[in-house]
């Protein structure tokens, strides 16, 4: 990991009301993520996610509380900081691309801040190297998902925050672009905060997971113990030469298994979730 990065520890606790067909909600959170590491935020709509990443981002203002990033004080209510988004050292990627319509997928990432190798580097770990020219409207609605993926990854910050990152990607691809966005996670050594209603994706790259209800942290704990539960199965979708590919909870899972198990398998064939296979998946 790149040792710069690991000083990055993140400290917030933050209240802010949020108002719906029902009311005011309050939402309260607090917590301490390690760096390197990564945390989901998973719950309903409406339960506080996509606020908890603008509050950090210093998109939306807390109504109370405080946010420190290592050394540095991003939000204190009391003593009335509150850094500007632009001097806070983050990558965003929002549920709507909000792309630069003019602008180049290549010029999208080299404005923010990639060098021309970095930002076709980024571009081919996206699967968008045959697209660097084009502009945004000359893209589907899922290639402009993974180019402000990339555009978020061209800042090189300690913090990463995702909102449903890949939820306009197929099964195949998805996963694809979840073992390179880990890759470069150990790379870089960036802390990342994803918000998503997809389990699977949960599993798979997340160390912790933070379920919300109404503006509240309802559990805490890894994915496997907060959302799966035991030894939860899964159904077989597709079995390459060295891998399968799993349905669990409208998600999907890469699955390395031992060569002993693959003859055994066949598509729809339930397959249990075992602690040691979905260790695999998060490799």
């Amino acid at each position: 990991m790149n040792p710069s990065a690991m000083t990055h520890v993140l400290e917030f606790e933050l209240t802010k009301t949020l108002h719906g067909a029902n009311g005011g909600l309050p939402l309260a959170i607090a917590g301490r993520i390690e760096a390197g590491q990564t945390l989901a935020l998973f719950g309903p709509s409406g339960s506080g996610k996509t606020t908890v990443l603008r509050m950090l981002a210093g998109l939306t203002p807390p109504d109370a509380g405080r946010i420190t990033i290592g050394n540095a004080l991003w939000f204190d209510a009391d003593r009335h900081v509150d850094r500007p988004t632009e001097h806070r050292l983050i990558g965003m990627q929002f549920q709507q691309a909000a792309l630069f319509p003019n602008m180049p997928a290549l010029t999208q990432l080299e404005f923010a801040g990639a060098t021309p190798a970095e930002a076709m580097e980024l571009l081919e770990r996206v699967e968008l190297e045959g697209f660097a020219r084009r502009k945004p409207a000359a893209l589907s609605g899922g290639q402009q998902q993974r180019l402000a993926l990339a555009r978020a990854l061209a800042r090189r910050a300690p913090l990463l925050l995702l909102d449903e990152p890949l939820s306009a990607q197929d099964a195949a691809l998805r996963v694809r672009v979840q073992d390179r966005l880990r890759d470069l996670q150990r790379e870089r050594g960036f802390t990342l905060i994803v918000a998503s209603h997809d389990v699977a994706e949960i599993v798979r790259i997340a160390d912790e997971v933070w379920q919300l209800d109404a503006g509240r942290v309802v559990t805490r704990g890894t994915p496997t113990a907060v959302l799966l539960g035991g030894h939860p199965v899964g159904i077989v979708l597709t079995i390459e030469h060295d891998h399968v590919l799993v349905s669990i909870g409208g998600g999907v899972l890469r699955l390395q298994l031992a060569a002993a198990e693959m003859p055994t398998l066949f598509a729809g064939a339930p397959l249990e979730l075992t602690p040691q296979r979905l260790a695999a998946a998060q490799r």
